[in-house]
């Protein structure tokens, strides 16, 4: 359990610094190149969901944040000996990007975004750590447990 809250508080304290940093140093919509026509780094308010979508429901998405993060720590709990190891650090990984843009959402009332990527011509919409860390958990999360029932259903067959 030890490594799951030390993944979480780390994930969490890297995107709350991050997010510090950038609300500190720049006013919004400001933006520096940092790689030509690649990436910047561009100061957001996102009042909706992922990519600004359903803006305005804050405190559905405050609610939303909060039943996700109980549920991890009650699936945690109960399947702490259970579960694999990159499952473990995939969960922790959600955990830690929901705490930190559930604590904007708080605070502020919108997430703190700053990530802004342009990848051939597509300038993809602005995000930040937490959403990074969420969606690459949520990502190897579902390849591993895809892989587990393959091989678990290879498994029955052979037998």
């Amino acid at each position: 359990m030890s490594l799951i809250i030390i993944l979480v508080l780390s994930c969490f304290f890297f995107d709350r610094i991050s997010k510090i940093l950038v609300i500190t140093n720049m006013s919004v919509f400001d933006s520096f190149e940092v790689i030509n026509n690649f990436f910047s780094i561009t100061y957001a308010r996102n009042f909706g969901a992922a990519f600004s979508f359903f803006r305005g429901g804050r405190y559905i998405f405050i609610m939303v944040a909060i039943l996700v993060i109980v549920a991890l720590f009650i699936f945690l709990k109960n399947n702490l000996k259970k579960i694999n190891i990159l499952d473990k650090i995939c969960v922790s990984l959600i955990l830690g990007g929901s705490l930190g843009n559930l604590l904007d959402r708080i605070i502020y009332g919108y997430v703190i975004d700053f990530l802004d990527f342009n990848i051939f011509g597509y300038n993809y919409p602005i995000f930040n750590f937490a959403d990074s860390f969420i969606v690459v958990g949520t990502i190897i999360l579902l390849i591993n447990s895809i892989r587990n029932d393959v091989n678990v259903k290879n498994k029955s067959g052979r037998e």
